[in-house]
């Protein structure tokens, strides 16, 4: 099995978006360092700037990756 085909998919519910459930995590917010996927902080920041979690005034959004686990 390739280790290349999952690095987009998923695997467990701890990858998946804490918004919507639906799409891996894949932005980080600065600059609390909370994540979602792209869809539901673009969506969420067209009417409000204040984090979904900590409510912190939201100054950035970067692309996240998550950290292999392998050494």
């Amino acid at each position: 099995m390739s280790d290349q085909v999952a690095i987009n998919k998923p695997t467990s519910e701890e990858d998946l978006c804490p918004i919507c459930y639906a799409h891996p995590i894949s932005a980080i917010f600065r600059p609390c360092s909370h994540k979602s996927c792209k869809a539901c902080i673009n969506q969420h920041l067209m009417n409000n700037k204040d984090c979904f979690f900590c409510k912190a005034t939201i100054t950035a959004v970067d692309d996240y990756t998550k950290p292999s686990s392998s050494s």
